[in-house]
């Protein structure tokens, strides 16, 4: 299972070859971005619905569980998207705390709980696990257009781009 730093070196591959102006890595980064979102706006709905879980009056109030010594790692990456792969988790992290309380103080159901963790966890992980299916095959977009023998196996490797990548009307939003 790749971790953030496996993620971030990885997607380090995927930038490289982007700022060379290889059209499958473009194409690459635009997934990740996608892919990133959705498991934010995922991440997000469950925070709030495990929120909403929470139950208070005013005799008893509790909040999430958190760390009293947390670890503090000083994160440097290349690149915007390991940094946002951080940010996500975190998210995971709070998710994750929100639903130990809730377990400890018997406001859900464990078996419920634990479906939510494992569905968020999934969620980074296919984050986590996509600059690993990326391969470098040195080539830029007049390449691409003109068929050379490194465009066709990155095609047979890839699949066909879509031609608003290829064009470069559609990139990343944060594309070296």
């Amino acid at each position: 299972i790749t971790g953030l730093l496996g993620f971030a070196t990885q997607l380090n591959m995927v930038w490289q070859a982007a700022s060379e102006d290889d059209p499958y890595a473009h194409w690459w980064l635009i997934r990740i971005e996608e892919a990133i979102g959705q498991a934010q706006v995922f991440l997000a709905e469950q925070v709030s619905r495990m929120g909403a879980l929470y139950p208070g009056t005013a005799r008893f109030q509790w909040s999430a569980s958190h760390s009293q010594r947390p670890h503090t790692v000083l994160l440097q990456f290349a690149t915007p998207y390991a940094y946002r792969a951080a940010q996500l988790l975190g998210e995971f992290d709070c998710l994750v705390c929100q639903c130990l309380t809730l377990k400890h103080v018997g406001a859900c159901a464990p078996e419920q709980l634990t479906g939510v963790i494992e569905s968020a966890a999934h969620q980074v992980r296919r984050v986590f696990s996509l600059p690993q299916g990326f391969r470098v095959f040195a080539i830029d977009r007049a390449e691409v257009r003109q068929n050379t023998q490194r465009a066709e196996q990155a095609l047979a490797h890839f699949g066909a781009l879509p031609s608003e990548i290829l064009s470069g009307a559609r990139t990343a939003t944060f594309a070296p």
